[in-house]
Protein backbone atom coordinates (compact mmCIF):
# COMPACT_ATOMS: atom_id res chain seq x y z
CA UNK A 1 0.00 0.00 0.00
CA UNK A 2 2.83 2.44 0.84
CA UNK A 3 4.53 1.55 -2.44
CA UNK A 4 1.33 2.34 -4.35
CA UNK A 5 1.05 5.75 -2.63
CA UNK A 6 4.68 6.55 -3.47
CA UNK A 7 4.16 5.46 -7.05
CA UNK A 8 1.02 7.61 -7.32
CA UNK A 9 2.83 10.66 -5.84
CA UNK A 10 5.81 10.06 -8.13
CA UNK A 11 3.51 9.82 -11.15
CA UNK A 12 1.74 13.04 -10.16
CA UNK A 13 5.07 14.82 -9.68
CA UNK A 14 6.30 13.57 -13.06
CA UNK A 15 3.09 14.72 -14.77
CA UNK A 16 3.43 18.17 -13.15
CA UNK A 17 7.08 18.38 -14.21
CA UNK A 18 6.17 17.52 -17.80
CA UNK A 19 3.40 20.10 -17.75
CA UNK A 20 5.83 22.77 -16.44
CA UNK A 21 8.40 21.87 -19.10
CA UNK A 22 5.79 22.16 -21.84
CA UNK A 23 4.70 25.52 -20.48
CA UNK A 24 8.31 26.74 -20.36
CA UNK A 25 8.85 25.55 -23.95
CA UNK A 26 5.71 27.35 -25.16
CA UNK A 27 6.82 30.53 -23.36
CA UNK A 28 10.29 30.28 -24.92
CA UNK A 29 8.81 29.85 -28.40
CA UNK A 30 6.47 32.78 -27.87
CA UNK A 31 9.39 34.93 -26.68
CA UNK A 32 11.31 34.01 -29.82
CA UNK A 33 8.35 34.85 -32.09
CA UNK A 34 7.42 38.11 -30.27
CA UNK A 35 10.37 39.46 -28.30
CA UNK A 36 9.35 41.82 -25.50
CA UNK A 37 5.68 40.85 -25.53
CA UNK A 38 5.85 38.99 -22.23
CA UNK A 39 7.78 41.83 -20.55
CA UNK A 40 5.22 44.34 -21.82
CA UNK A 41 2.36 42.20 -20.54
CA UNK A 42 4.04 41.81 -17.13
CA UNK A 43 4.73 45.56 -16.99
CA UNK A 44 1.07 46.26 -17.81
CA UNK A 45 -0.06 43.89 -15.04
CA UNK A 46 2.30 45.60 -12.57
CA UNK A 47 0.96 49.02 -13.60
CA UNK A 48 -2.63 47.86 -13.17
CA UNK A 49 -1.89 46.38 -9.73
CA UNK A 50 -0.12 49.58 -8.71
CA UNK A 51 -2.98 51.76 -9.94
CA UNK A 52 -5.55 49.60 -8.13
CA UNK A 53 -3.52 49.81 -4.92
CA UNK A 54 -3.09 53.57 -5.25
CA UNK A 55 -6.79 54.12 -5.96
CA UNK A 56 -7.72 51.96 -2.96
CA UNK A 57 -5.34 53.98 -0.76
CA UNK A 58 -6.75 57.28 -2.05
CA UNK A 59 -10.30 56.08 -1.47
CA UNK A 60 -9.39 54.92 2.06
CA UNK A 61 -7.75 58.30 2.79
CA UNK A 62 -10.78 60.17 1.48
CA UNK A 63 -13.07 57.98 3.59
CA UNK A 64 -10.98 58.72 6.69
CA UNK A 65 -11.08 62.45 5.92
CA UNK A 66 -14.87 62.38 5.51
CA UNK A 67 -15.26 60.47 8.79
CA UNK A 68 -12.91 62.89 10.57
CA UNK A 69 -14.81 65.88 9.16
CA UNK A 70 -18.07 64.29 10.26
CA UNK A 71 -16.67 63.83 13.80
CA UNK A 72 -15.50 67.44 13.99
CA UNK A 73 -18.38 69.20 12.20
CA UNK A 74 -21.15 66.74 12.95
CA UNK A 75 -21.84 66.42 9.23
CA UNK A 76 -19.97 65.76 6.00
CA UNK A 77 -19.01 69.05 4.31
CA UNK A 78 -20.37 69.83 0.85
CA UNK A 79 -17.25 69.35 -1.25
CA UNK A 80 -18.67 69.85 -4.76
CA UNK A 81 -19.83 73.35 -3.83
CA UNK A 82 -16.49 74.27 -2.29
CA UNK A 83 -14.66 72.85 -5.33
CA UNK A 84 -16.81 74.92 -7.67
CA UNK A 85 -16.18 78.07 -5.67
CA UNK A 86 -12.45 77.39 -5.59
CA UNK A 87 -12.40 76.85 -9.36
CA UNK A 88 -14.34 80.06 -10.00
CA UNK A 89 -11.99 81.97 -7.73
CA UNK A 90 -8.92 80.57 -9.52
CA UNK A 91 -10.39 81.45 -12.93
CA UNK A 92 -11.22 84.99 -11.77
CA UNK A 93 -7.69 85.46 -10.43
CA UNK A 94 -6.25 84.21 -13.72
CA UNK A 95 -8.45 86.61 -15.72
CA UNK A 96 -7.45 89.51 -13.48
CA UNK A 97 -3.78 88.62 -13.90
CA UNK A 98 -4.14 88.48 -17.70
CA UNK A 99 -5.91 91.85 -17.73
CA UNK A 100 -3.18 93.35 -15.54
CA UNK A 101 -0.42 92.06 -17.82
CA UNK A 102 -2.23 93.30 -20.93
CA UNK A 103 -2.70 96.75 -19.38
CA UNK A 104 1.00 96.91 -18.52
CA UNK A 105 1.88 95.92 -22.08
CA UNK A 106 -0.51 98.51 -23.53
CA UNK A 107 0.90 101.24 -21.28
CA UNK A 108 4.41 100.34 -22.37
CA UNK A 109 3.58 100.73 -26.05
CA UNK A 110 3.31 104.28 -27.36
CA UNK A 111 0.84 105.36 -29.99
CA UNK A 112 -1.83 102.87 -29.04
CA UNK A 113 -5.12 103.65 -27.37
CA UNK A 114 -6.18 101.94 -24.16
CA UNK A 115 -8.89 99.34 -24.41
CA UNK A 116 -12.27 100.05 -22.91
CA UNK A 117 -13.73 97.63 -20.38
CA UNK A 118 -15.95 96.03 -23.05
CA UNK A 119 -12.98 95.56 -25.41
CA UNK A 120 -10.94 93.99 -22.61
CA UNK A 121 -13.69 91.45 -21.94
CA UNK A 122 -13.90 90.57 -25.64
CA UNK A 123 -10.14 90.28 -25.90
CA UNK A 124 -10.04 88.16 -22.73
CA UNK A 125 -12.46 85.67 -24.29
CA UNK A 126 -10.44 85.49 -27.51
CA UNK A 127 -7.08 85.42 -25.74
CA UNK A 128 -7.07 81.68 -25.09
CA UNK A 129 -7.16 81.07 -28.85
CA UNK A 130 -4.47 83.65 -29.69
CA UNK A 131 -1.96 82.85 -26.96
CA UNK A 132 0.84 80.54 -28.12
CA UNK A 133 1.50 77.52 -25.98
CA UNK A 134 4.72 77.29 -24.04
CA UNK A 135 7.16 74.44 -24.57
CA UNK A 136 6.12 72.89 -21.27
CA UNK A 137 2.43 72.95 -22.31
CA UNK A 138 3.24 71.26 -25.61
CA UNK A 139 5.40 68.64 -23.84
CA UNK A 140 2.63 67.89 -21.33
CA UNK A 141 0.08 67.49 -24.13
CA UNK A 142 2.41 65.23 -26.11
CA UNK A 143 3.13 63.05 -23.05
CA UNK A 144 -0.57 62.85 -22.19
CA UNK A 145 -1.47 61.93 -25.77
CA UNK A 146 1.24 59.26 -25.92
CA UNK A 147 0.13 57.77 -22.62
CA UNK A 148 -3.57 57.79 -23.46
CA UNK A 149 -4.35 60.92 -21.41
CA UNK A 150 -2.81 59.75 -18.16
CA UNK A 151 0.56 60.49 -16.54
CA UNK A 152 3.51 58.29 -17.44
CA UNK A 153 4.19 55.45 -15.04
CA UNK A 154 7.13 53.14 -14.51
CA UNK A 155 6.52 50.18 -16.77
CA UNK A 156 5.04 52.20 -19.65
CA UNK A 157 6.37 51.04 -22.99
CA UNK A 158 8.32 54.23 -23.69
CA UNK A 159 9.87 54.06 -20.21
CA UNK A 160 10.80 50.37 -20.35
CA UNK A 161 12.12 50.34 -23.91
CA UNK A 162 13.57 53.85 -24.00
CA UNK A 163 12.81 56.58 -26.46
CA UNK A 164 14.74 56.41 -29.71
CA UNK A 165 14.44 58.70 -32.69
CA UNK A 166 13.19 57.05 -35.84
CA UNK A 167 16.48 58.05 -37.50
CA UNK A 168 18.50 56.01 -34.97
CA UNK A 169 19.64 52.78 -36.57
CA UNK A 170 19.34 49.83 -34.18
CA UNK A 171 21.78 46.98 -34.70
CA UNK A 172 22.52 43.81 -32.77
CA UNK A 173 25.89 45.29 -31.75
CA UNK A 174 26.93 48.90 -31.90
CA UNK A 175 28.90 51.59 -30.13
CA UNK A 176 28.36 55.30 -29.77
CA UNK A 177 30.35 58.13 -28.23
CA UNK A 178 28.88 61.22 -26.63
CA UNK A 179 31.51 63.53 -25.21
CA UNK A 180 33.74 61.58 -22.87
CA UNK A 181 31.26 58.67 -22.66
CA UNK A 182 31.48 55.67 -24.98
CA UNK A 183 28.77 52.99 -24.88
CA UNK A 184 29.23 49.66 -26.63
CA UNK A 185 26.46 47.09 -26.94
CA UNK A 186 27.04 43.63 -28.28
Amino acid sequence: EIGEERAARGGAMMAERMKNQEKAQRQYEEDMRNPGLREDREAKERRERTMRRLMEEIEADNKKKRERAKEILGKVPETPESRTKAMEKALKEARDEVLKIRKEQKEGESGRKKLSAADEEEDDEDEDDERPKSGADRAREAAAAAAGGRPRLPGDEDVTRGELDESTKVESSSSTTTGPLQVEVS
